[in-house]
């Protein structure tokens, strides 16, 4: 499978929760709330005399339909108080929307959350990890933070274009396949631990910089699809 074809499968993932209200007050808060899950929101003006509800569309077939009241807590002011029991509606709400992976839009978002995964990296400091670059440029500038994490882990650099300067404890690989042109990614293997996978994966623009779908994911399946389109084991050899 190839990285196109992980976000593709990301893609048809996508839910849709349509709010049914008189006004789209809730619509602004609903839509911030959950604006990195894989997620679209709509809203659907119904009249005072109908009762309020939303719907969680998934893959076509509607998943779940719930009273307005479990969007409450997003524009409560009490949201956090420990005091309180949360609302089924809104506890049944969240358990549907995933949080294993996530859609991000800000280009701040991006940059931390192709650290965060480095950053798991380094704190287990066991297994493998795959970054791809644009250039050797690119690479250059994480040069640091790859002598680091190749010191505990076995790194795996893939670099569009000609190849950088060798680093000791990484096996840098120059490639101009799509899979390296075309994309940024970061995986984690989690060292032996399913908890601790996790991938970045952004497409990039016609200019091979600006980026355009991009996701953050936990989740072991999907990681190991980013390993797979590389073809590295997600294992590092003991």
């Amino acid at each position: 499978m190839p990285l196109e074809d992980v976000l593709a499968h990301v893609r048809e993932r996508e839910k849709t929760l349509t709010v049914y209200a008189p006004t789209d007050d809730l619509v602004s808060a609903v839509r911030e709330r959950f604006a990195t899950r894989n997620l679209t929101v709509d809203y659907v003006p119904c009249s005072d005399d109908e009762p309020g509800r939303i719907e969680l569309i998934d893959g076509g077939a509607r998943r779940e339909s719930l009273p307005l009241s479990a969007l409450e807590p997003l524009v409560d002011d009490h949201e956090g108080d420990t005091g309180t029991d949360p609302d089924p509606a809104y506890t049944a709400l969240l358990d549907h929307v995933d949080a294993t992976t996530l859609t991000l839009d800000d280009p701040r978002q991006r940059r931390h959350a192709r650290r965060e995964v480095e950053d798991r990296a380094w704190r287990r400091s066991s297994g493998r990890l795959v970054a791809g670059f644009q250039s050797a440029a690119a690479f250059d500038d994480r040069r640091d933070t790859y002598r680091v994490l190749g010191d505990a882990l076995d790194v795996h650099v893939y670099v569009a274009g000609p190849a950088p300067e060798p680093l000791d404890g990484v096996d840098v690989h120059s490639l101009d396949d799509a899979d390296v042109t075309d994309y940024r990614f970061v995986a984690y293997d989690g060292g032996g631990d399913e908890t601790k996978k996790s991938a970045f994966l952004a497409e990039t623009g016609v200019d091979g910089h600006r980026e355009c779908a991009c996701v953050l994911t936990y989740e072991p399946e999907l990681v190991d699809d980013v390993f797979d389109a590389l073809g590295v084991p997600n294992r590092a050899p003991p």
